[in-house]
């Protein structure tokens, strides 16, 4: 379980997508950094999954928390 500080209660389950950039070619690492903005400016849609935080983690590992949907799949 994750929580992302000061966003939501603190038993709240949510998702953390983890991207490890330095596998990954120049041009679909800069289209994982524009997704985060694109969901970011997505997140009031109510058929969406809310972006709640993004975070660089390690030397190469871009995170990107989300809310949990149950028994959905992404």
């Amino acid at each position: 379980m994750a929580t992302a500080k000061g966003k939501r209660p603190a038993r709240e389950l949510l998702v953390i997508k983890e991207l490890q950039t330095d596998r990954m070619p120049q041009k679909e690492a800069l289209q994982a950094l524009n997704e985060i903005e694109i969901h970011g400016r997505l997140s009031q849609c109510p058929y969406i999954v809310k972006y709640l935080d993004s975070f660089i983690s390690g030397e190469n590992k871009v995170n990107i928390v989300m809310e949990y949907c149950q028994g959905g799949d992404l």
